[in-house]
């Protein structure tokens, strides 16, 4: 029954890290295309106000809009490939055993703050909706259109983290049964001595 149930929660969890690997890769598709945008917006801003001397007043402000989305749709695809900012000077200070253990430590403060942090920007983002509010502008668009990736982004971030602490968790148990096995095998191995 436990084994059923382990079965389960593996399956569970190989199907949620094909779902979250396949929306990180589009989410960085999105971002990366989004700067570009962004470039190509300052581009033709620069060549507007430095050559014909008529700058466009909305550059900045769409640049901001999209930077946000940028921003939210960088954190998990990031998270997935280990390109946070990481301190691994006290890290390999210590053996595997206790890195392990710091590292699902760290797996589980970053699920943590996921969760408080989509809370967070949820609430932020349903009061916004509510309140119908404007950013007040040159371009003045509806605030709930920036604000909506924060939420989104997050719950993303949040879900590649469970997949990420329940992969190294999962990686530690594989590893133990391999060592328990490898000891179990040299054990009955009958031992040769050399005359």
């Amino acid at each position: 029954m436990k084994q059923q149930s382990s079965d389960l929660v593996k399956k569970f969890f190989l199907r949620l890290e094909r779902v979250t690997t396949m929306i990180n890769k589009t989410f960085l598709l999105l971002g990366g295309g989004l700067l570009l945008i962004i470039m190509a917006i300052i581009a033709q801003d620069v060549f507007r106000r430095y050559y014909l001397q008529d700058p466009s007043g909305w550059t900045l402000d769409v640049s901001r809009y999209l930077f946000a989305y940028v921003v939210f749709l960088s954190l998990a695809p990031a998270l997935e490939r280990g390109s946070h900012v990481k301190v691994e000077l006290i890290y390999n200070m210590f053996g595997r055993h206790i890195q392990w253990w710091l590292s699902l430590f760290a797996n589980i403060m970053i699920v943590f703050f996921s969760a408080v942090f989509f809370w967070y920007l949820w609430v932020r983002t349903s009061n916004v909706i509510a309140d119908s509010r404007h950013f007040t502008a040159i371009v003045s668009i509806p605030m709930k259109y920036v604000y909506i990736i924060g939420p989104v982004g997050m719950l993303q971030f949040f879900l590649t983290a469970l997949v990420k602490l329940f992969k190294d968790y999962n990686e530690k148990e594989e590893q133990q049964f391999n060592d328990k096995e490898q000891q179990t095998h040299s054990l009955n191995q009958p031992s040769v001595t050399h005359k």
